[in-house]
């Protein structure tokens, strides 16, 4: 589904949240009642104003980022969100930390930037826009922790490269499970080529993610979390390059209540040198108290190999402080 900035209720819009509402909402015998059809007609209107007022602040944060170099040649998409111009992009369209970067602005101007850091494989990079004093126009980083499964979202960016005259497109979507893929976000929002780094917003207008993995299926795709890029912050800014693997604990479980139970712990891994046993549910991860399994595996990604984490640990009827350095991910 498009939406365009101009978006406007029509006929033929309303027909097409009809089918929306036939996909997600109440049942036929439901829609049949009048009462009910004006109250879902009346959700969807408030849905179509949360998503321009949404898209139009993260319009005018969407920039087209270009690099070209002897040895390196990229295009994808970036939000700005700081007004002295720090922009957000996938790793994989900087490459590497240093290099210039032209920005397209959503008006069609050019600016000039350097990207900062990076963590190619969590795929998140930042750039700098240099040689302007200018307050830009920008938006709020969210996270995306705060939402759910079959959540709406807003994906921007430059599909195919910038084209001139054409504003950042907006498509509208929702989470799905990530599955294995987690903590990348998965959406079945309609993004393709020229749109890594664009970024993935709430119906608030914060940047939950940033276009990270493109799939075969257009509407099957992989976001870098809000979470992910607050945590690698300190790292970008200083302009490091982190070449190594994510962090690995080394075990596999699944929900507790609370908590993430281990059912496996792997012999050799950092989880086993730290001494936690299959049956230890893990409670809480550094100062989080974990909300399940997904959290844990969350949490483990968003730090570094080497770092030591404090864990509480549920073991039986004992309650256990365990220190942990976190092993590297091949």
């Amino acid at each position: 589904m498009l939406l365009s900035r101009w978006f406007r209720p029509t006929r033929r819009s309303l027909g097409g949240m009809l089918v929306l509402l036939a996909w997600f909402g109440p049942g036929p015998a439901a829609l049949g009642s009048p009462a009910v059809l004006s109250d879902d007609l009346e959700e969807m209107r408030t849905l179509q104003r949360q998503v321009r007022a949404a898209s139009a602040k993260a319009i005018a944060a969407t920039v087209h980022v270009r690099i070209v170099s002897p040895r390196f040649m990229s295009q994808g998409s970036g939000v700005i969100v700081s007004e002295d111009g720090l922009v957000l992009t996938a790793a994989h369209v900087v490459g590497d930390s240093g290099r210039r970067c032209t920005l397209t602005l959503h008006d069609g101007r050019e600016v000039q930037g350097r990207s900062l850091g990076l963590n190619m494989h969590l795929d998140c990079g930042m750039i700098r826009i240099e040689g302007t004093d200018e307050k830009f126009d920008h938006v709020e980083l969210g996270d995306e922790r705060e939402l759910e499964q079959g959540d709406w979202c807003i994906a921007l960016g430059h599909p195919n490269g910038y084209v001139k005259g054409r504003a950042p497109v907006v498509r509208l979507g929702r989470l799905q499970p990530a599955g294995w893929m987690a903590p990348f976000l998965r959406t079945d929002c309609a993004i393709i080529s020229g749109d890594s780094g664009g970024p993935l917003i709430n119906l608030a207008g914060e940047v939950i993610g940033i276009h990270s993995r493109i799939q075969a299926r257009v509407s099957s795709n992989y976001h870098v979390g809000g979470s992910t890029f607050a945590a690698q912050w300190a790292r970008m800014l200083a302009g490091r390059n982190d070449e190594q693997g994510t962090a690995r604990l080394g075990v596999r479980g699944e929900d507790a209540s609370p908590g993430a139970r281990l059912n496996t712990v792997v012999a050799g891994s950092a989880a086993d040198q730290a001494g936690l046993e299959a049956g230890d549910v893990i409670l809480r991860f550094k100062d989080r108290q974990l909300r399940g399994w997904k959290d844990l595996v969350r949490q483990i990604s968003e730090h570094a190999p080497g770092d030591e984490i404090e864990l509480v640990v549920q073991r039986g009827r004992e309650r256990l402080m365990v220190d942990v350095i976190l092993g590297a991910r091949e």
